[in-house]
């Protein structure tokens, strides 16, 4: 059974709200698949909630209690040890502001199942704006009166050259949202493996971490991405959220701890080069992805001191203006990446919308 050979592994930390409406979520959806928590959090509620399996019966999980993520080193021992207990063939990591269209996942893995120089299969990545009565979205808003939703459209990585890969990913990080690779169903042995050896290196910067599990991956093997939507997620809730872009602070951190180092040592240790030329090749493509993020980081810190940023900000926070803008601007510019909500979210409008809400008290 296909159910058997899957285990979502969801990372929590202090954001209890998300993970009473994403358990609801799954357990409405009768997910089949065993969940493994585990909870690096200092709310004591969620933990009593969740050792009661009574709260949902349709789900299989188990319940892990780490010490608080006070610093990135728990994080990252955190998840190295969830990982490691994970026993089925694949795995889906899984943040409380992320849904998953369930009703895909037997396709991804039958074709993992049929695939096997494919690492890692999803589908396509939708963001959502939620936005509430006043039409304001900003970052932690549980439930709204209106949604827009946003897909971004990818492409697979499936060079057979590993280095071509690597290429591709780093060149379409931005244009392509790899970033998102993260939420693919992979093999759980090159996840493990992956992640064991990143950890060992000791890398202090959360980015950096990110970037090298992403081209260890593509080293590994290819990644599909199927046309339809897959994973969906809520702009601006991220768990470490702009704190690790704020002002131009990701290169001053890189230069203090020496993260940036980490990435002629990974090369060196972790991915099989057998000349300079392949080294090169492997260190100019992450130079390209850098290029790319400081840039993108310096652009939107520049803006936010500018009026005109701040007042397209306060207008696409209006419920009808705000839609009406981004919705025009995709049809003019880039009609591919509009999409309509009623196809892709009527199985989690419950759970964005207060008035079709089952659970408000839960919140």
């Amino acid at each position: 059974m296909q159910a058997n050979n899957l285990t979502i592994v969801l990372t929590l930390k202090d954001r209890t709200p998300f993970t009473y409406r994403w358990m609801q979520y799954m357990n409405d959806m009768k997910c089949p698949y065993k969940i493994l928590i585990a909870d690096g959090g200092k709310d004591k509620s969620i933990e009593e909630h969740l050792l009661d399996p009574s709260n949902y019966p349709e789900l299989i999980y188990e319940y892990i209690r780490y010490p608080h993520d006070a610093k990135l080193e728990d994080y990252l021992l955190k998840l190295e040890n969830v990982l490691s207990l994970v026993s089925t063939k694949y795995l889906l990591n899984a943040d409380n502001d992320d849904f998953y269209l369930i009703d895909h996942i037997p396709e991804i893995l039958s074709f993992l199942d049929a695939n096997d120089d494919y690492v890692g299969c999803r589908g396509q990545l939708v963001y959502i704006d939620v936005y509430n009565r006043m039409g304001d979205n900003q970052n932690n808003l549980i439930r709204g009166q209106h949604y827009l939703a946003d897909l971004v459209e990818s492409i697979s990585i499936d060079c057979d050259c590993p280095f071509e890969r690597v290429e591709a990913l780093c060149g379409g990080m931005s244009k392509n949202d790899y970033y998102a690779n993260w939420y693919s169903i992979y093999r759980t042995s090159a996840m493990q493996e992956i992640w064991s050896s990143i950890v060992d290196l000791r890398i202090n910067e959360m980015l950096v971490n990110e970037m090298l599990t992403h081209i260890l991956m593509n080293i590994r093997g290819k990644i599909e991405i199927l046309p339809q939507p897959f994973y969906i997620r809520q702009s601006r809730t991220s768990q470490f959220g702009d704190s690790l872009v704020v002002g131009n602070e990701f290169l001053e951190r890189c230069m203090v701890n020496n993260s940036l180092s980490a990435f002629n040592l990974a090369v060196d240790k972790l991915i099989p080069v057998n000349n300079k030329e392949e080294r090169d090749r492997v260190l100019v493509s992450i130079a390209t992805w850098l290029e790319v993020f400081v840039s993108n980081i310096y652009i939107k810190n520049q803006l936010k001191k500018k009026f005109f940023y701040h007042l397209t900000r306060k207008l696409k926070r209006t419920i009808f203006i705000g839609p009406l803008i981004w919705e025009t601007y995709l049809k003019l510019y880039d009609p591919s990446r509009l999409v309509k909500k009623q196809n892709v979210f009527k199985e989690i409008e419950p759970y964005v919308l207060s008035k079709f809400s089952m659970y408000a008290n839960t919140y």
